[in-house]
């Protein structure tokens, strides 16, 4: 019986984004549509990480960038991703040295009792 003289070759460290949707992957399996549904159905999305989403139906991952994502959502002071809620852009509002909405308070003490 020969043994062979064998590397011990290391898989390169998976990133934590990786391990992220690995565990996602095994916690969530098995899925309804294989892989190559993708395209064909409305996916329903669940974030598992920041910035990270996955669809329950077909297992695909989906990660915000503003390259890959479109679906983008404008609400009051920020431009938002509407899959994982991660925010893009905060629009900041300069406050102005005058304001009209400005209340005024008699702190003179006075009272308009009649003397």
């Amino acid at each position: 019986m020969s043994l062979k003289n064998e590397t011990n070759v290391c898989a390169p460290p998976l990133s934590l984004e990786q391990m992220c949707k690995n565990v996602w992957h095994k916690l969530r399996s098995p899925f309804v549509l294989s892989p190559a549904c993708v395209g064909f159905h409305t996916c329903e999305w669940e974030v598992f990480d920041m910035g990270l989403a996955g669809c329950v139906l077909c297992c695909s991952v989906h990660r915000c960038s503003l390259q890959q994502c479109s679906n983008l959502v404008q609400i009051e002071d920020a431009t938002v991703y509407e899959i994982t809620g991660c925010v893009v852009h905060h629009r900041y509002f300069v406050a102005n040295e005058f304001d009209d909405t400005a209340m005024l308070r008699n702190s003179s003490g006075t009272s308009n009792k009649s003397q």
